[in-house]
């Protein structure tokens, strides 16, 4: 089923509305009998584990919005919940589905630039950005479900980990935060090392006391054997060969600040047409539980390795 076929059907073929505060439901079956199979799982991280075993049991589809859970211990319950019912659990990433990180992949998966060396991550956006989203989210300020770290930093290592295509092995970081905001952990640096040698670096901060630098939403350096990339997440990316960069594809503008912009809802879209299709054809959805369990780990490393002021090996020991 093509894209604009399952954005349809999520309109006019499923159900779609809010049964309660952070859920939505969506129905694969016959809208008069309203049997939903799947939920999709946002609101505050806390209790996203518990909801999603429940769901689980009730033999529903689960699209869990990040982090998967705020511990490794929640993250197994709902992994080995989704596993035991046989149903499907997919995790909300939608900087994958973005056209420009899209594409990159696919540039990397081709295989002509090489094996990845070296990957830069940062984003990096005014403190008032973090003010306006505790203020509408207060459930961000309570540490039980992550904080405004996990909530940043799980898309952040889970892109930079997609694209190193391995797993995290060791990481250094210093997790703190600066001003009197009284917000936690709002300024990350972390430096990570790959099964497979890639090393990668993350510089996260939503405490900027001015205006957001040019292009430092989500931006991403990646360098390797024969070239590079520069991936600018809401514009552009470029392929660095033979001593000259190539524009290969440019986002249209759109507004991030607007929720319903088309542009916008793009990665959306794209991210919900996978989870409906891992249902539709029985399958494994492309960001599975344990990507979000991998993000979840990273995150915890990070703040170890900030406590104990040195480099932290994965995977953690529990």
């Amino acid at each position: 089923m093509g894209r604009n076929e399952s954005t349809r059907a999520l309109t006019d073929g499923l159900s779609a509305t809010a049964c309660r505060p952070g859920w939505t439901e969506y129905s694969l079956g016959d809208r008069r009998e309203w049997d939903p199979c799947s939920r999709m799982i946002s609101g505050s991280g806390q209790w996203r584990s518990r909801i999603a075993r429940w769901l689980a049991r009730a033999g529903k589809h689960v699209l869990v919005e990040k982090p998967l859970a705020p511990t490794l211990e929640q993250c197994d319950a709902v992994i080995a919940a989704c596993r035991e019912a046989g149903v499907r659990l997919m995790q909300v990433k939608h900087w994958r589905y973005r056209g420009v990180h899209r594409r990159a992949i696919q540039v990397l998966c081709e295989g002509k630039l090489g094996a990845v060396r070296q990957i830069q991550n940062r984003t990096l956006v005014p403190v008032e950005s973090s003010l306006a989203g505790v203020d509408k989210k207060p459930f961000y300020l309570d540490p039980a479900g992550g904080g405004l770290f996990m909530g940043w930093c799980t898309h952040n290592f889970d892109l930079i980990r997609w694209l190193a295509r391995s797993e995290a092995r060791r990481i250094f970081a210093v997790v703190t935060s600066y001003g009197n905001h009284d917000i936690p952990e709002l300024t990350t640096m972390a430096q990570i090392v790959f099964a497979n040698n890639a090393v990668a670096q993350l510089w996260m901060s939503a405490e900027l006391p001015g205006p957001a630098f040019a292009d430092s939403l989500f931006h991403t350096h990646v360098v390797c054997e024969n070239g590079t990339l520069d991936i600018d997440g809401l514009g552009r990316i470029q392929v660095g060969r033979d001593g000259q960069w190539r524009n290969i594809w440019e986002q249209p503008a759109f507004n991030p600040q607007d929720p319903l912009d088309p542009m916008r809802l793009e990665g959306f879209v794209a991210m919900v047409d996978e989870f409906i299709g891992a249902i539709r054809e029985n399958r494994e959805p492309a960001v599975t539980g344990a990507d979000g369990r991998a993000a979840v780990e990273l995150c915890l490393a990070a703040r170890e390795s900030a406590k104990l002021g040195r480099a932290v090996d994965l995977p953690l020991k529990q």
